[in-house]
C-alpha cells in the first residue's frame, strides 16, 4: 500500500463507525474506495442543490456510491434560513468568501444525526487534478490526457467527474 492508504486506514481506527463525505469528485471517490476496502458498511454523505439539472453532487455521488455498493445518504437544499445561516457564520472569526464552507457546515449537521466522525477530501481534487481547469496543467506535467482519470483508474476506481463533465 501507498502512503495514501495507510492515511486512510490510521483515519479509520474508531470506536464509532466511520462516514465519508461523497460528492463524486476525484478526492471524495477515492477516499470512500479505500475507506469502503476497510469498512463494507460504510455510510457517505452527500449534499446537494435542488436544481433540477442533475449537474452538481447528487448525480456523481450516486454513481460512484453504487460503484462501491456502498449507502449514499442524501441532503436536498432547497434554501437555507437566516437563522441557520447565521448560525454558521458565527464559526468564522473573519471574513471569509467560500460560499462551498456552507454547504460542508450543513452537511456536517445531517451527518452528526446518523454518525459522529466522517471522512473528508476537501482540497484533495486540486492535489489530483480533479478540475477541467487543471487538464492542460495534467497533461504538461504527466504527458497524459486526463492525469485525475490515470489516477483514479490506477486506484481502482472511476470518479464519472474523471471523465464525462458533461454527462
Amino acid at each position: 500500500g501507498c502512503a495514501f492508504d495507510a492515511s486512510i486506514a490510521r483515519h479509520m481506527v474508531s470506536d464509532v463507525p466511520v462516514s465519508a463525505f461523497l460528492s463524486g469528485g476525484i478526492d471524495s471517490s477515492i477516499i470512500s474506495l479505500l475507506a469502503s476496502q476497510i469498512d463494507s458498511n460504510l455510510k457517505t454523505f452527500t449534499i446537494g442543490l435542488r436544481s433540477g439539472d442533475g449537474n452538481d453532487d447528487l448525480y456523481f455521488a450516486k454513481k460512484v456510491s453504487d460503484q462501491l455498493h456502498v449507502e449514499n445518504n442524501q441532503l436536498v437544499v432547497d434554501s437555507i434560513s437566516v437563522d441557520e445561516l447565521i448560525r454558521i457564520l458565527e464559526y468564522f472569526d473573519e471574513p471569509f468568501a467560500d460560499s462551498a464552507t456552507l454547504f460542508s457546515a450543513l452537511l456536517a449537521k445531517f451527518v452528526s444525526s446518523s454518525s459522529k466522525v466522517a471522512l473528508s477530501g476537501d482540497g484533495a481534487d486540486e492535489i489530483f487534478f480533479g478540475y477541467p481547469v487543471y487538464d492542460n496543467l495534467a497533461n504538461g506535467c504527466h504527458n497524459s490526457h486526463n492525469s485525475s482519470y490515470l489516477i483514479s483508474t490506477a486506484l481502482g476506481i472511476v470518479s464519472p467527474r474523471a471523465y464525462d463533465y458533461s454527462r
